[in-house]
């Protein structure tokens, strides 16, 4: 953990091995593929974050501390490779729903709030 993170980023980041764990428990569970290439989800399988990694989706999220880190209603289960292909074709993961733009997120009652 970095030396300038804030009390709320540590916690956050202390909490997301767990957070990933059971995610990614339940897509196994539920028999869930990557949506890049078809492979099945794995306790080995990378977490995509929809909307990045940094602030919160809204201010209700802010107030109960779940920062996007760890913000399951934004995470996307998919292989190693899956995931390097979201990140290199950005205007296909955003049409294919895989990534958020994150310039214009909005939430129902408001915008992304940074950390």
């Amino acid at each position: 953990m970095c030396a300038t993170c804030n009390r709320d980023e540590r916690n956050n980041t202390a909490l997301y091995p767990m957070a990933r764990q059971m995610f990614l428990t339940k897509m196994i569970e539920l028999e869930v593929c990557c949506p890049v290439w078809g492979s099945p989800i794995t306790m080995e399988s990378d977490i995509h974050h929809k909307r990045g990694r940094v602030g919160y989706a809204s201010e209700a999220k802010r107030q109960q501390g779940i920062s996007l880190l760890i913000d399951v209603d934004f995470f996307l289960a998919c292989s190693r490779l899956g995931h390097i292909h979201i990140e290199n074709n950005y205007a296909n993961a955003i049409a294919s729903g895989w990534s958020e733009s994150r310039q214009t997120i909005q939430d129902d009652d408001s915008e992304l709030i940074p950390s």
